[in-house]
């Protein structure tokens, strides 16, 4: 009865989630009769598997270093089985229709999960055009590896500001819109300039790069300038109604060089007194400034 109920529904998400209440239903079954099911882990050859469906248990259990990928004939982008392919970085085609009646056991299959292709005993070209594709990739993801280490270390950037200013987009904090959209913070408009991702398609490191590296919009302008190293001039600062301007950035300074006047005015006079700043523990702020 709750199969059909969800199976009846108008939204794709709570659709989906039939398959889920079939797999526990499956599973409680096979427990209670005592009866083994199908064990993807046990899985001990490169494999790409071809199904009806995988149910989300089977995905759980996938060995993501052997199974290069799975197609199956029904499915959607919200299925979990989806989701945690996704999570698990396992190319994955679903809602083929026919997939498994168009394939048999030891076909050589490119599966193409970005695209949604599924190619069944592909030519040489093809061959190398996926695996030129496959490389291509691989290197994708090891630069966003080195994205994801100056990510972990923005908290350094928060001691001796950024060019970008204080934040390193992504680091902190993200914004995400009802629509998926991310922007750096809630503080900045949700225009194209400002887009740095979606939650389907995940971060544009380009685009986060651009924000990262905001202070070469003057970066010749500001090389002279004797308050560098107290500037947190970010995208807010430099934003007018065609986008980003490098002219509007400096208009800004002037209120960075009178606070940081402001500041070291304050430590002199602090100084002057007598406080002792390595007794209060801020002696490391002082000389990181």
């Amino acid at each position: 009865m709750f199969i059909a109920m969800f199976e009846s529904m108008d939204d794709d998400y709570f659709r989906e989630r039939a398959a889920d209440i079939k797999d526990v239903s499956r599973r409680l079954l096979a427990n209670l009769l005592g009866k083994s099911l199908p064990n993807p882990a046990l899985i001990d050859e490169e494999v790409v598997i071809i199904a009806d469906d995988l149910t989300p248990s089977d995905t759980a259990q996938l060995n993501k270093n052997l199974v290069r990928g799975f197609a199956t004939n029904i499915g959607g982008r919200t299925s979990h089985s989806a989701i945690m392919a996704r999570s698990l970085e396992i190319p994955a085609v679903v809602s083929c229709k026919t997939i498994t009646e168009t394939t048999n056991d030891n076909d050589m299959i490119v599966l193409d999960g970005e695209a949604g292709i599924v190619i069944i005993n592909p030519t040489d070209e093809e061959i190398k055009e996926y695996q030129a594709k496959r490389e291509a990739f691989i290197a994708y993801k090891e630069e966003l590896k080195k994205y994801r280490e100056i990510l972990k270390g923005g908290r350094l950037y928060l001691k001796r500001n950024h060019p970008s200013g204080p934040c390193v987009a992504g680091s902190r904090r993200v914004f995400v819109t009802v629509d998926g959209e991310f922007y750096p913070c809630e503080k900045l408009p949700e225009i194209n300039a400002l887009n740095i991702g979606t939650v389907e398609e995940g971060f544009d490191i380009e685009k986060v790069r651009n924000l990262m590296n905001i202070g070469k919009l003057t970066e010749e302008r500001c090389k002279g300038c004797w308050a560098f190293q107290f500037c947190d001039l970010c995208a807010a600062a430099c934003l007018t109604e065609e986008g980003i301007s490098g002219d509007y950035r400096e208009y800004a300074c002037g209120d960075v060089r009178r606070h940081a006047r402001d500041m070291l005015r304050d430590v002199c006079i602090l100084m002057e007194s007598g406080y002792d700043f390595q007794e209060a523990g801020e002696d490391e702020d002082i000389s990181s400034v």
